[in-house]
């Protein structure tokens, strides 16, 4: 269900590349090179470095369903990935076009990446060994990629790309459907409504994550994480929807109508 399985089911092989990335960058150009349709997401010129969140970003963005198509199959060949390329994108967390890198221009990145990839690396080890330390780590890690300027709730919506089993996306669209629907129940809600707009930091996030999970395995409703996230966009398309028809209606029956509703879109 959820963007491009063959990337999505390979993490552990993108930590080759922590050390390697000038290679990882000509297999990324190679992607966009076999088809000239699609253009290598540019920023501040084509990139001397990259990180594993921003390399996922590349293919769950703003595309057409064929672009996204294209992508994952230019990812397969590149990247030798056995799994199938989807055709159907639905309910997938997307990064905004004009906004896809996760570090900044190359005067002021500073170790932008450097910390980014570490809290890949970290995020990795405690989904395969729940651990008190594990979790510590990631923590430190978390908080550290947290800090850098233009990353607020994109991380977790990376750590969700990377292990959607295991990591919960904050994106506008769950945190509408967590916070303001309570669709996991009060808890998870209190915690999210906590934090206004300000992201949770590592220990914290853990535990909303953890919050959640329960309420989900506690659910008729959902079968795990991403088929929550899903439902959760479905949701939000029903009350666009019927957001546009209010406004379509006349006024004495969109006065009248039982619930009145804002757009509800996946910002960042």
């Amino acid at each position: 269900m959820h963007g491009c399985h063959s990337i999505r089911n390979s993490p552990p092989s993108f930590l080759a590349f922590k050390n390697n990335r000038k290679t990882l960058l000509s297999r990324l150009q190679a992607v966009f090179d076999d088809h000239p349709n699609l253009d290598f997401p540019a920023f501040d010129g084509i990139p001397d470095d990259i990180d594993p969140f921003t390399v996922f970003a590349f293919v769950n963005r703003g595309l057409s369903r064929e672009n996204a198509t294209l992508t994952c199959a230019g990812f397969k060949r590149a990247f030798g990935l056995a799994s199938e390329v989807p055709e159907l994108f639905p309910g997938l967390p997307r990064m905004d076009n004009r906004n896809v890198y996760f570090f900044r221009s190359r005067e002021h990145r500073g170790d932008d990446v450097d910390k980014l990839w570490q809290a890949f690396e970290a995020a990795l080890t405690l989904a395969n060994d729940d651990t008190e330390a594990h979790r510590r780590t990631f923590a430190e890690a978390f908080d550290a990629a947290l800090a850098l300027p233009g990353i607020k709730w994109n991380l977790t919506t990376g750590l969700f790309w990377i292990r959607p089993s295991v990591y919960l996306s904050l994106d506008g669209i769950n945190r509408w459907a967590i916070d303001e629907c309570s669709l996991l129940g009060e808890a998870p809600s209190k915690m999210l409504h906590a934090c206004k707009d300000t992201p949770p930091d590592g220990i914290a996030y853990l535990s909303l994550r953890d919050e959640a999970v329960k309420a989900i395995k506690a659910s008729d409703t959902y079968t795990g994480i991403p088929d929550f996230s899903y439902r959760s966009w479905v949701k939000a398309q029903e009350v666009n929807e019927q957001n546009k028809r209010l406004k379509k209606c006349p006024d004495d029956e969109a006065q009248h109508s039982a619930k009145r509703y804002w757009l509800v879109a996946p910002g960042y």
